[in-house]
């Protein structure tokens, strides 16, 4: 997903200050370390860094997942492994946001990542 946000992205030095701390707390572990992170944000289990996640801004957090995307791109952080295959389900719902239009598929995955980590005010 990352590169359909590209063109809205802020340059790199922006967009990890954005991103804050955690993004630099994700970077320094070991790939294993930074797989578990992103299962634990997406599964909203309670760390310090979910917690620290969920309380940036949406558009922080959108930054968040934009500049994790570009660093595995270039491999600084885990990326997807090469023979890695979407279900049939999760498929179908790329497919369905790639085709919204640039703005909807802002709306979209500010909804999607916004539901991810742990409000540390809730907590």
């Amino acid at each position: 997903m990352g590169g359909l946000v590209t063109s809205a992205a802020p340059d790199a030095t922006l967009r990890i200050q954005l991103a804050g701390d955690p993004i630099y707390e994700v970077a320094s572990l070991s790939n294993e370390a930074q797989l578990k992170v992103m299962r634990d944000l997406v599964g909203k289990v309670n760390n310090p860094i979910t917690r620290a996640y969920g309380a940036l801004s949406s558009n922080n957090k959108l930054a968040f997942w934009y500049q994790l995307s570009e660093w595995m791109r270039s491999e600084d952080v885990v990326s997807m492994p090469l023979d890695y295959q979407l279900s049939a389900r999760a498929s179908a719902v790329f497919d369905k946001i790639v085709a919204l239009e640039f703005g909807q598929q802002i709306a979209v995955l500010r909804l999607v990542i916004g539901k991810m980590g742990m409000d540390p005010l809730l907590v």
